[in-house]
């Protein structure tokens, strides 16, 4: 029986002949978790599947940006002002529409550099990828700082506290 496949065809066609696209990450049972090829390197190039710790940070970054939300209504009711005009004009509506506003801006931009976490930028070393571990720790900076001023507007609020 003869056929029009080449070697290492499975589908009626070299797999080579289609790279993974940034589109690709979000099929289902991706198989290209890293780039094996030398040659493959210096490109941009996009993986379908990520690790487990990827997928921690986006989670750690969402919990983190709720939190953050949360916390920025309590100290608005510490006589405390939002500074962001976009959150600021959200707030007017009220403050789910504040938290789902913030949650949405974090959650379409979290895509975007779990796709393209391998791409370089500026045309250093330093990679998208890096992004996310840096986010993840402003923010925990931010809630910290959050926690601290609210812990000192309940001192302001109760004199005869500790």
């Amino acid at each position: 029986m003869e056929t029009n496949e080449e070697p290492g065809d499975r589908r009626g066609g070299t797999r080579r002949q289609r790279p993974t696209g940034p589109l690709d990450a979000f099929r289902l049972g991706g198989r290209r978790a890293r780039v094996r090829r030398e040659e493959d390197k210096g490109d941009i190039y996009f993986l379908d599947r990520f690790p487990a710790r990827t997928l921690a940070l986006v989670v750690g970054v969402l919990g983190l940006t709720l939190l953050d939300g949360v916390l920025t209504i309590e100290l608005l009711d510490t006589n405390s002002e939002e500074v962001n005009p976009l959150m600021r004009r959200l707030l007017e509506y009220g403050p789910l529409w504040f938290l789902l506003g913030k949650y949405v801006l974090t959650a379409v931009g979290l895509p975007f550099l779990v796709v393209f976490q391998d791409y370089r930028l500026f045309a250093t070393g330093f990679r998208v990828r890096f992004l996310l571990p840096i986010f993840l720790s402003l923010y925990v900076v931010l809630v910290a700082y959050q926690l601290h001023l609210l812990d000192l507007g309940h001192l302001r609020a109760d004199p005869g506290g500790p």
